[in-house]
């Protein structure tokens, strides 16, 4: 790392030479390219530091990211050309602006257990070739098979989703929002177990939390009662394994789309928080994700709820 004498730190690409500690007293830092953060490595960032990243570039740790912000000197993840953070480092007077797709994103795999993203801003990244570009899309943020854990992360302006989970990740969010990002702001695979609480989108090309869809391989429980769930498929829960679904949780499902259990369905609502299982069109309950406007929902828009002969224990009430 340098100072070049353009009011930046300028970082060389590649993987990280050993453990490092990025603090470059109110200077930005601009990576020249892709950073790996290898295992066995830790880069740890310093409360208020500024990282920038330009067209394809991307962070991905296999190792352990420390960044650990605060809420009056949060970490900022962003384009090179967004000025607001760390100054004019592109050093082209404003223009051009920062658009969602300037990078690729963060992304946490096997191995990145450790890591820690607290008061964590992520802005302008979720496509490898540029915005809007159709073959580059990818989620700000992808934790790939880890336990790492995101607190009180904000993802500002992706070109697709907002967090992607996946691979049987087992990470830990809790308080992270989403705004105004292409696609939802927050996917899932059917392996990942993971813990969610405090999760918020707004402003998002569709407002929910979207499944994959498929089979459950061990008990889960859906939580996420600020967003709907929308799946990309049927959700099928095997004998042997329970879907938990809590008070206030809405499940949209189309077209051929169903939910079939083998073993068990626990969906306790209340009179005041009903579990609802419905249409995608169904604005009633879970709002419009879609951004549709309210239309008339016809009978058979999904197949519907099968609860098979080998299901014991289901409860819905």
């Amino acid at each position: 790392a340098v100072n070049n004498g353009n009011n930046e730190f300028y970082i060389n690409s590649g993987g990280l030479p050993g453990n490092q500690t990025w603090n470059f007293d109110g200077l930005p830092a601009v990576l020249s390219g892709s950073l790996d953060v290898p295992s066995g490595d830790t880069l740890t960032v310093a409360p208020g530091q500024v990282v920038k990243l330009n067209q394809s570039d991307y962070i991905e740790v296999y190792g352990t990211l420390s960044a650990v912000g605060t809420a009056a000197l949060p970490i900022i993840f962003t384009s090179i050309y967004d000025g607001s953070a760390g100054g004019d480092s592109a050093d082209d007077g404003g223009t051009p602006t920062p658009l969602p797709g300037d990078w690729y994103g963060i992304q946490l795999q096997n191995g990145s257990d450790a890591s820690v993203l607290q008061n964590v801003q992520i802005r302008y990244a979720g496509n490898y070739y540029g915005p809007n570009n159709t073959s580059g899309y990818e989620s700000a943020l992808v934790l790939n098979n880890t336990a790492a854990t995101i607190s009180s992360v904000q993802v500002i302006d992706s070109n697709y989703n907002g967090v992607r989970i996946e691979s049987g990740s087992a990470a830990t969010l809790s308080n992270v929002s989403v705004s105004d990002a292409g696609n939802v702001p927050f996917t899932m695979d059917m392996s990942s177990n993971p813990s969610l609480s405090g999760l918020s989108g707004s402003g998002d090309g569709v407002e929910a939390f979207a499944l994959d869809g498929g089979g459950i391989s061990s008990n889960r429980e859906l939580n996420i009662t600020s967003l709907p769930y929308i799946t990309g498929g049927g959700i099928a829960v095997p004998a042997g394994v329970t879907l938990t679904l809590d008070a206030g949780v809405v499940m949209k499902f189309t077209n051929a789309q169903y939910l079939d259990v083998q073993g068990t369905l626990l969906a306790e609502g209340t009179r005041a928080a009903n579990v609802v299982l419905t249409a995608r069109g169904d604005t009633s309950a879970g709002g419009d994700p879609f951004h549709t406007g309210p239309s008339a929902v016809l009978d058979g828009s999904w197949q519907g709820l099968f609860v098979e002969n080998t299901s014991v224990n289901t409860n819905l009430s």
